[in-house]
Order: C-alpha cells, then structure tokens, then sequence
C-alpha cells in the first residue's frame, strides 16, 4: 500500500511538473503574442502618423503656394501701378531732368564764361 501512495506521490508529481512546463510555454506564448500586437499596433500607428504628416505637409504646400499665388499677384499690381505712374509722369520727369540739365549747364556756362573772361584780363 505504501507503494501504491509513492507510486500515487510521483504520478502526482510528475503531473505538476508537467503542468508547470505547460503553464511555462503557455506564458511564453502569451508574451510572445502580445509583442506581436504590440508591435503590430506600433506599425500601424506609425502609418497613420506617417499619414497625417503627409496630409498635413500637402495642406501646408497647399496653404504656401496660396500665399505665392497672392503675393505674386499683389507684386504683378504694384509693377503695373508703379510703371502706369512712370508712364503717367514721364513726360513730366524728362522735362524735369531737362531744366536740371539746363540749369546745370546755365550756371557752368555762365561760369566757365566768367572764368574764361578772368584769364584774358
């Protein structure tokens, strides 16, 4: 009978070690498993963040050539504004520059005139 009991002992310990090593590898599988999620979702939210990055960065282009389209239109008015002025008051300008030469040349000749008449006397 003591045999028998031994013999139950060991057949019960042998089922717990057994049981032991099984519960091991089941743990293991789970870990194993949840890295795999876990590195699944990381993959996945790096997709979406890469996604909304690019999304973003089309919005931002978007946003940027809007403004180039604006301020090239603004710079293109202020060029035909500012050229319409030259036109506007060119004739005005060269007659200005006309009577500045003029005076210029007014008060060299007078005063080349008045040199030349010092030299001779």
């Amino acid at each position: 009978m003591s045999k028998d009991i031994i013999g139950k002992v060991r057949e019960a310990e042998n089922l717990i070690d057994s049981m032991k090593v099984e519960l091991a590898d089941k743990k293991e599988a789970i870990r194993e498993n949840e890295k795999e999620k876990i590195e699944t979702y990381r993959k996945e939210l790096e997709q979406s963040l890469d996604g909304i990055a690019s999304e973003l960065e089309q919005e931002r282009n978007q946003e940027l050539a809007k403004v180039r389209e604006r301020v090239n239109h603004e710079v293109d008015n202020y060029r035909r504004h500012a050229q319409d002025d030259y036109q506007t008051h060119k004739g005005e300008l060269i007659q200005a520059g006309i009577k500045e030469v003029m005076s210029q040349y007014g008060n060299f000749s007078h005063e080349a005139g008045n040199n030349h008449r010092g030299a001779s006397e």
